[in-house]
């Protein structure tokens, strides 16, 4: 029977006021579907992270080892007297910031891990008192540490050039960036 004015269904509307209805077939269909569409993209979310967190450790201990290098290049540059320490994990000079007796040290920050970079001087020229710093304060490193390059020195003296040689590991020992060799020309030679 037909009732005037009201138009007949159409298209989804006639699917779905019809007494057809989906089979269980094709329920588990479009359910299967959707799960594997679910595990790929959860796969790919999970490949992704995994890359972004192994890109940004190499570029934090890039940038860690880099910042490190200029700072060590720019005090040392313009030291005087270098005598490089039986380990080589030290360097003492007379440094044009601190004064006469200052050294440069790796410390390690635990038995078998990396250290930080300290500075120890003796209190003469700018600075009053003898004391202990950090090249860069300990949040600067964010966990990194600095290690020795494999068997080689830290430092190293080649003629006119302080050779630097060491490695940045992650929190958990892992070598994320390693700088071997890298020569500073010394501009103010003679060795105490």
């Amino acid at each position: 029977m037909r009732i005037p004015g009201i138009k007949r269904p159409c298209g989804i509307w006639k699917k779905l006021s019809g007494r057809k209805g989906t089979t269980l077939g094709e329920m588990l269909v479009a359910v299967l579907i959707l799960m594997m569409l679910t595990m790929v993209v959860a796969g790919g979310t999970g490949i992704a992270v995994k890359v972004y967190r192994s890109e940004k450790a190499y570029s934090e201990s890039r940038v860690l080892a880099n910042t490190v290098l200029l700072a060590m290049t720019e005090e040392l540059r313009y030291a005087s007297g270098l005598t490089i320490g039986e380990d080589g994990m030290s360097v003492s000079y007379d440094s044009r910031s601190y004064g006469a007796g200052t050294t440069m040290k790796l410390e390690p920050w635990s038995a078998g891990e990396g250290g930080l970079i300290k500075l120890t001087y003796s209190g003469e020229g700018e600075h009053n008192a003898p004391r202990t710093d950090d090249l860069f304060q300990e949040s600067t490193y964010s966990g990194y540490r600095i290690q020795p390059h494999g068997e080689e020195p830290v430092f190293a003296l080649d003629g006119e050039a302080l050779v630097i040689s060491y490695d940045v590991c992650d929190p958990f020992g892992k070598v994320q960036a390693e700088l071997e060799g890298v020569r500073v020309r010394l501009l103010n030679t003679g060795s105490k």
